[in-house]
């Protein structure tokens, strides 16, 4: 996303701020936090991320596609962990995808409550 393009977001951010709040980024934030416990919650989380995409505003549509890419790059993190179980090295890369889903989620779920948008949705780190 491009700086015009996220000032165009963030514009479109506040024509809306006074409309409801980003309900469904929020419910698949908190479904990826639940799934520390309950690891299936996570499962939920994607395919309201997928399915909602198609007619989300253009601040809730950052969301989703940044929790999308943090859904799928964390089960890319997860197999790779758990093949490197084997040398006895996953633990260490189980932890830091670990680390690194909760830091994006928690600071994207910040700025949902916010109605901000990610500012770049893209990228793999936070």
């Amino acid at each position: 996303m491009t700086e015009m393009d996220f000032q165009a977001v963030q514009a479109q951010a506040q024509l809306t701020k006074s409309a409801e709040p980003l309900t469904w980024p929020i419910v698949v934030y908190v479904l990826y936090l639940v799934s520390y416990l309950v690891g299936i919650t996570a499962i939920a989380g994607i395919i309201i991320a997928h399915v909602k995409q198609e007619d989300a505003d253009p601040v809730a549509l950052t969301h989703f596609r940044y929790q999308t890419r943090t859904f799928w790059y964390c089960l890319l993190g997860g197999l790779i962990g758990a093949v490197l179980l084997l040398v006895l090295i996953g633990w260490l890369v189980l932890i830091a995808v670990g680390i690194w889903m909760l830091i994006r989620v928690i600071k994207g779920l910040l700025y949902a409550l916010d109605r901000k948008p990610i500012p770049n949705p893209t990228t793999l780190l936070w």
